[in-house]
């Protein structure tokens, strides 16, 4: 019950906003209502005489109105999740198959809500009497006609017309009285009030409706009987909480009825489940990864860092060091503390429906704001990496991405792309270590490395990228692992492990190739072929002291063409490299190389290329 009660406490702090519509958010609904698109608007005036009709958008045309079919629309509870042969009816706005007379009893239960909502004493509305007395006059498809939003066929019968791809009996209705304060009935929040109170005290006079204990709420209150579905949009139809397995009985064995297992009052998991969903139509608030959806919020709406996207936002400030990268991160964080004091509550969520009609909490956590942002910082502060020399954190995403897709297309555009099942599984495992301050699963680890180890599988974009996220995630593993900083992000000529050593070889080796195909045939960087070490990457990793055999013997012909300088100073390199491995025990020489070699590789390779540099620079 933590998820509801939290979800129940922030719906308290957001009430003020209820049913207020802004452009580009989904609003935060009433008790009793829903959000439903809508095909149709009818205008008519406190006498009941219609004035006007037209057809909806699905977007506004008008930059001033927020959207167009989206409406809000007052429900029963038999009608907030309806389904099947005969679903029951809205008590205001519906399809039109419920406003007009026909063969079934639609139209009757419709007018029988509608009327008895109308004579309410301390209810009812005169946009109420008006919507009344208009229907009872059965106008409404001569009127619609009349507009030319629908036809008649030779038989006189509604023809089969779509209205923005909708069956003009499916399509649903909504009303603007004109001559009131508020004309939009689904912008009235007094509408809103009086029916959702008004449906209230229908509860309780109905002896079908059980009063007990809310779980959630402590209170006597009217029992849920169904709770409605649609917390995430892209699982419509699943449920958080469902008991109508009446033939296996789920909770056998511990209870004897459902209620038993949970008894939650209507009022209060209408605030849960409004809130829920308004959360998670919230781009500030959520996240959605496949069709799981992440949700991260403070109960009073107070800003937190969003896990989709840089810790740094939009800016697009450079960094080089990791002095200045760590200077910005504790200034990014300072901010949001500023918003968000220690004692505050961050409230972490994930769902997904393992089938269409249950929707399942998956992951769930609680964290005062102090704990929040000292994970926080503990994952950005030793999680990142050079991307093309600006030091970064790489996202979630893009770590799974790189660890377990491959690349669709051989081009330079080509993307890395990744299972949605894969996905949305590893991306939970991530965000679980971040927020509970985990070590990096190993698996993820080796994943990476066998990716970065494929160099000809990607283009050259996608392969700087996987080797940048790669060594960010290899650098925290292994600091993690030795509860210290044992490994930064410069090139280090003193350390003697054996993979890292490796790693800087085959970057020499590397480099040497460029340089003597640049210095006999004149290329550019976009001219080179594959090098012996694309070539034999994987051979080199399997058998480390093999493949830079092997790797040597084929340059040795390149030494010619190179500068007797250039010559020299690799030679000098690889003899100093080589001359540490010799140090290292014999029977391991030739073991496979463990990931820390990525960033040997990537150390030394700098080096060189920031070398060069410095070298044009003194020459300039």
């Amino acid at each position: 019950m933590s998820l509801f009660n939290k979800a129940y406490e922030t719906y308290e702090y957001h009430k003020s906003l209820v049913g207020m519509i802004e452009a580009g958010k989904s609003p935060l609904l009433p008790i009793s209502h829903i959000l439903k698109n809508v095909q149709i608007e009818a205008s008519i005036n406190l006498n009941g005489e219609f004035v006007s009709a037209r057809a909806l958008d699905k977007k506004s045309k008008d930059p001033n109105v927020p959207f167009e079919q989206p409406t809000i629309i007052p429900v029963t509870i038999e009608s907030g999740s309806r389904s099947g042969k005969n679903p029951a009816a809205h008590p205001l706005s519906d399809k039109l198959d419920y406003l007009i007379p026909t063969e079934n009893n639609k139209h009757q239960e419709y007018m029988n809500l509608l009327a008895n909502w109308e004579a309410s004493s301390e209810y009812g509305d005169i946009k109420l009497s008006a919507i009344k007395k208009y229907l009872d006059g059965e106008t409404i498809v001569k009127d619609l006609v009349r507009e030319q939003l629908l036809e008649l066929d030779k038989n006189n019968k509604i023809a089969d017309k779509k209205i923005n791809g909708v069956e003009p009996l499916q399509c649903m209705v909504r009303w603007r009285v004109l001559g009131t304060d508020v004309e939009e009935c689904w912008r009235d929040k007094q509408l809103f009030q009086k029916w959702a109170s008004y449906y209230d005290t229908q509860m309780q006079n109905n002896e079908k409706f059980i009063m007990d204990l809310c779980m959630i709420s402590g209170e006597q209150e009217i029992l849920a009987p169904m709770v409605p579905k649609g917390i995430v949009n892209m699982q419509a139809n699943a449920k958080l909480i469902s008991s109508n397995d009446t033939a296996n009985f789920v909770f056998r064995g511990r209870f004897t009825d459902a209620e038993q297992a949970s008894s939650v009052g209507y009022s209060t998991f209408q605030k849960v489940f409004v809130i829920l969903q308004w959360l998670a139509n919230n781009s500030e608030t959520s996240f959605c990864v496949s069709d799981r959806t992440f949700l991260c919020w403070n109960p009073k709406g107070k800003p937190v860092p969003k896990f989709n996207k840089s810790i740094f936002g939009d800016k697009k400030k450079t960094i080089f060091v990791p002095s200045d990268y760590r200077k910005e991160l504790n200034n990014t964080l300072a901010g949001f503390k500023n918003d968000l004091p220690n004692e505050e509550d961050v409230i972490i969520a994930a769902f997904d429906a393992a089938t269409t009609g249950r929707l399942s909490l998956v992951y769930y956590n609680e964290l005062k704001a102090s704990d929040f942002f000292e994970r926080i910082n503990s994952w950005y502060n030793s999680c990142y990496w050079y991307f093309y020399q600006n030091i970064q954190s790489p996202l979630l995403y893009d770590i799974v991405r790189f660890a377990f897709g491959v690349q669709r297309g051989n081009d330079d555009n080509s993307k890395v792309e990744v299972d949605d099942k894969l996905l949305k599984q590893h991306m939970q495992r991530l965000f679980k270590c971040l927020i509970e301050k985990l070590p990096i699963p190993y698996d993820i680890v080796m994943a990476l490395t066998a990716k970065a180890s494929m160099p000809k599988s990607y283009n050259k974009k996608n392969r700087e990228k996987i080797l940048s996220v790669a060594c960010a995630v290899i650098r925290k593993y292994y600091n993690d692992k030795a509860q210290k900083e044992e490994w930064n992000m410069s090139l280090d000529k003193n350390k003697l492990n054996r993979d890292y050593l490796y790693g800087r070889l085959l970057a020499v080796f590397e480099k040497l190739e460029i340089d003597a195909m640049k210095s006999r045939y004149g290329y550019t960087d976009n001219d080179i072929r594959e090098t012996h070490a694309d070539k034999l990457w994987s051979f080199y990793c399997a058998k480390p002291e093999s493949g830079a055999a092997n790797i040597n013997g084929a340059l040795r012909p390149y030494l010619k063409y190179l500068p007797d300088t250039r010559k020299n100073f690799y030679l000098g390199l690889i003899g100093e490299i080589m001359g540490k491995i010799g140090e290292t025990a014999d029977k391991i020489r030739n073991k496979s190389l463990e990931p820390c070699y990525l960033m040997g590789y990537y150390d030394q390779r700098n080096d060189l290329y920031i070398s060069k540099k410095d070298k044009q620079e003194e020459d300039k």
